[in-house]
């Protein structure tokens, strides 16, 4: 099966292969505003492992959440500026797929709005459901995003 990407040069075959990544470490600026340095963060994404040897567990899937600016007006109009995502994969194309200097970041969206548990003080997100065609058919909302866009 194939497909074409934007911009690309080059049709994406099943035996293609891509450099992933299972971490990336980001620098990033408050949306506090405080006029802080930026800081560091890691991002870290591993897919579930089988268990290495008969009687040990197997190694879970783990997938970091991150904010995203997707607009460019987070630094504007700080945590109302920004979505909340699931990173799921960290990749860099080839070149014959395009000019991305910068790796890539296939995300999973939460619910767009983000509400204040006033219990908890902390902010609650869902998965980013849509209808694809009937009730039956729900999808999560997903998409490729520039790792610039992440933090």
């Amino acid at each position: 099966m194939s497909s074409c990407c934007i911009n690309c040069q080059k049709l994406l075959e099943m035996a293609d292969t891509f450099e992933v990544y299972k971490r990336v470490k980001l620098k990033y600026n408050s949306l506090q505003r405080f006029g802080d340095p930026p800081e560091t963060d890691t991002i870290r994404v591993t897919p579930a492992r089988p268990a290495p040897h008969p009687g040990r567990r197997p190694t879970p899937a783990y997938f970091d959440t991150a904010l995203v600016d997707r607009d460019g007006l987070a630094d504007v109009t700080g945590i109302e500026g920004v979505e909340v995502v699931q990173v799921r994969a960290i990749f860099k194309l080839p070149p014959e797929f395009g000019l991305y200097s910068h790796p890539l970041a296939y995300v999973e969206y939460f619910t767009g709005c983000l509400i204040l548990a006033e219990a908890y003080g902390m902010w609650v997100v869902r998965c980013a459901m849509f209808l694809a065609i009937s009730i039956h058919d729900l999808v999560t909302h997903t998409t490729l995003l520039s790792l610039q866009k992440i933090f």
